[in-house]
């Protein structure tokens, strides 16, 4: 029996580990995360949850020394994570609200530009996020090869992308970068999965695993590329806690003092009591273009996956295949989305061998679909057939069927100012790929008064949002100037046409008529004169000294008298400020400052205003 398809398990679950101390450490935590859901049973501590979300067994200890140790003991029922949907959100929305820490870059999760250019190239054609995770996920577990020689080895996930090879934990970055490189929300998972091979972890039907959960629908949805499980989960998985990447101990230690501690490998026995398989969700049939070929020949395999069920579902078809048939297109497992009660078509094309003349082969190939049934297909060789068509024309005629590429840029925002009062005004352009395919070479340009200027980007990768800022140069006769930016790419021409005023902003000249000393007693008289190059909607002069302001509404000569004790003694700056909006709104200010001494009027009071400023 397939064991992905388990939808109900009941698991004894027992671990256990040591803590060696050499030396007295004071004030020792210990974070145990071998802590799965269920009914357990522990030797000593309380359960907490950290700021992630995540249980787990703290032990306090005021002194410790020697050796601590810790078991945990629980009974598990678990269910399989069958996930269905009325509905799938598109693939560029972006409705997160929880921890940014799950769409950064770690030590591990890289998300430079190489991974961009391989997430993009993958989910072309995709319309919704859910779609878009399959495709990824789907990448990654046709795409490396697991090898146990990289067990317990940490690399990031640029370096697994280009050695393609490694182990579970391996592949679970590599599709969190992927992921958090389109704005998904991802976490590494940690926990155990049930294996059919003997492995020197754990027991003989458990290991330690590692796979990935995606923010997608609203939901945290559980993706494991290594196994081949999208959008669902076995209830063979045993899941203990996640984190923003795979660099997080499942026993977590902190203590004070100068005490070495060492934490040895937990021991984990995981024992199946009771299981069921899930019921039927989907059928599968299958039927090849040409069941009898030639040799050096090519034949097209068309499998079609129905939905059963009245919701979108998601489901892997597995292939199996004699080595000596080659696949040239299609994957060994296909991640499949369905809508309710339709029916998807995956493609396959194999070629085949030489053949002997006078002989006929047997290729048998075997299909499982998770929550469906099984299919045995053979296909027959005998080179005395004719060959059928040609590959190319048979990929031609299936990446016509299955990928469907929809490109689109959306203008998010145009910022051009009203109003404008120099001749090389800026203006920002922001623009978003919501296509399902990256655009490379997409121009730029924004016509304005017969002048043109244009910008260049050599790619916008699938939801990226990129801002630009132009110099409109040249402006020369002031008014309304037009403006078109368009948009081309892809062999289209978007635009958006906006407008702005080029205006003349005001002058004003200030003139002050009046003496540059007073004597005490003796008022200040001066005009002032105030100038405009152009008709102002409001006006406002205000005048200030130290000891004195006053606000004048009205802009013409000014005949003043200041008393003299509105300055202080010595050398006193009268400013005079000017504010007009013109017929734009826009308020302007201007300033002149004069000067303007106070002296004593006799030698006793020179010494007393030094002295004590009385006056």
């Amino acid at each position: 029996q397939n064991y992905k398809d388990v939808s109900d398990a009941e698991l004894a679950y027992f671990a256990s580990g040591k803590i060696k101390i050499d030396g007295v450490a004071r004030n020792l935590e210990l974070r145990i995360y071998a802590l799965p859901e269920g009914s357990c049973e522990f030797n000593y501590g309380i359960v907490q949850t950290d700021e992630l979300g995540n249980r787990f067994l703290l032990q306090s200890y005021k002194t410790a020394s020697n050796e601590i140790e810790w078991w945990i003991n629980c009974r598990i029922k678990n269910k399989a994570k069958i996930y269905s949907f009325k509905e799938l959100e598109p693939l560029t929305l972006f409705n997160y609200t929880g921890s940014r820490e799950f769409l950064k870059e770690t030590e591990l999760i890289k998300i430079s530009d190489e991974i961009k250019e391989v997430s993009n190239r993958v989910v072309r054609g995709c319309d919704t996020k859910l779609e878009a995770c399959l495709k990824l996920g789907e990448w990654v577990k046709n795409e490396m090869k697991y090898n146990t020689s990289y067990v317990g080895k940490m690399r990031d996930s640029l370096t697994i992308m280009k050695n393609s090879m490694g182990v579970c934990a391996d592949y679970s970055h590599l599709l969190i970068s992927f992921l958090r490189s389109l704005n998904i929300p991802s976490r590494y998972v940690a926990g155990y999965a049930y294996s059919e091979e003997s492995l020197r972890f754990g027991s003989e039907t458990f290991q330690p695993h590692a796979w990935v959960e995606a923010y997608v629908n609203g939901k945290w949805l559980p993706f494991d590329p290594t196994v081949g499980e999208f959008a669902y989960l076995d209830a063979l998985h045993i899941k203990l806690f996640h984190s923003t990447d795979g660099s997080k101990p499942l026993v977590k230690v902190k203590y004070e003092g100068n005490a070495h501690v060492e934490i040895e490998n937990p021991f984990v026995e995981i024992r199946i009591l009771s299981m069921k398989l899930r019921e039927k969700e989907f059928n599968m049939t299958a039927k090849f273009s040409r069941s009898v070929v030639s040799d050096d020949d090519y034949t097209l395999l068309i499998v079609n996956v129905t939905n059963l069920k009245d919701e979108y579902r998601t489901t892997t078809l597995f292939l199996t295949k004699p080595k000596d048939l080659e696949l040239i297109y299609g994957w060994s497992s296909s991640a499949i989305i369905l809508a309710p009660h339709s029916t998807k078509s995956v493609y396959f094309i194999f070629h085949t061998p030489k053949l002997r003349i006078g002989y006929l082969y047997t290729f048998p190939i075997r299909l499982t679909l998770l929550g469906g049934n099984d299919v045995k297909i053979n296909l027959k060789g005998d080179s005395k057939v004719e060959r059928g068509k040609p590959l190319e024309e048979l990929l031609f005629s299936v990446k016509q069927s299955e990928i469907k590429t929809k490109y689109g840029i959306e203008i998010k925002r145009v910022d051009v100012p009203k109003v404008v009062y120099t001749n090389s005004p800026i203006i920002n352009i922001s623009i978003k790929n919501v296509g399902n395919d990256i655009i490379e070479n997409l121009i730029l340009r924004v016509k304005y008064n017969g002048m043109l200027t244009t910008s260049a980007v050599n790619h916008l990768f699938i939801g990226e949002e990129k801002n630009l800022s132009f110099i409109l140069k040249g402006l020369k006769e002031f008014g309304k100037i037009n403006v078109k930016i368009e948009i081309i790419y892809k062999g289209k021409t978007d635009y958006v046409n906006k407008s702005f005023v080029y205006a003349e902003k005001p002058k004003v000249d200030i003139r002050y008529e009046g003496p540059a000393s007073i004597k005490n007693f003796e008022p200040l008289i001066f005009n002032l004169t105030v100038n405009l190059s152009k008709n102002v909607k409001y006006a406002l002069l205000t005048i200030s000294t130290p000891k004195y302001r006053a606000m004048i509404p009205k802009l013409k000569l000014v005949n003043f008298i200041l008393d003299w004790k509105k300055l202080k003694v010595g050398k006193n700056a009268i400013e005079m400020e000017v504010k007009v909006k013109d017929e734009y709104n826009t308020l302007f200010s201007f300033k002149k400052e004069v000067i303007v001494e106070r002296k004593a009027s006799n030698p006793i009071f020179a010494v007393l205003m030094r002295i004590f400023d009385i006056f």
